[in-house]
């Protein structure tokens, strides 16, 4: 089981260790630590842990605009891959999303990520574009993908 903590700028120190220890295992470019303390500062930006067993396990960092969501980072501790952990934030994301009368969730993922490109595409997401040469670390490209909720029952509508 499985519980979210939002990250803010009054409990980000609690959580910013194990973000940062996740961020680096996890990325070849991790943000800094700095980048996480300036994202929590921004008021349309939501951080949100992961915690199992007292732990933080994951998070996912997001930007909700009127009515679309931009996902900036996510990423899971790479022990606990393949545990349904990266479902369980992107399902809650989706529950999120349907509860703020969000119609699209966007983000982007690297081609050579096949389990990120596979969780996607499983929950219903669609590639729409190319990032040429996004990441800087490779110059690999970006896959742009868009999750669309607006064709979804919303749950004001059941």
């Amino acid at each position: 089981m499985f519980t979210f903590e939002e990250v803010t700028n009054e409990n980000i120190y609690r959580y910013l260790e194990k973000i940062m220890d996740i961020e680096r295992e996890s990325f070849s470019t991790p943000w800094t630590s700095i980048s996480f303390l300036e994202e929590v500062k921004k008021p349309l930006s939501h951080l949100w842990v992961v915690i199992k067993e007292e732990q933080v396990v994951g998070y996912i960092c997001f930007i909700k605009v009127a009515n679309e969501i931009q996902v900036m980072n996510i990423a899971v501790t790479p022990k606990l891959r393949r545990r349904g952990i990266g479902t369980e934030i992107m399902k809650r994301l989706m529950d999120y999303s349907q509860e703020h009368e969000i119609r699209s969730i966007w983000l982007e993922v690297r081609p050579s990520n096949v389990a990120a490109r596979t969780l996607y595409k499983g929950l219903g997401f669609k590639s729409c574009g190319i990032r040429p040469r996004y990441y800087q670390d490779s110059g690999e490209d970006a896959i742009i993908m868009k999750l669309s909720l607006s064709s979804k029952v919303s749950k004001k509508e059941v």
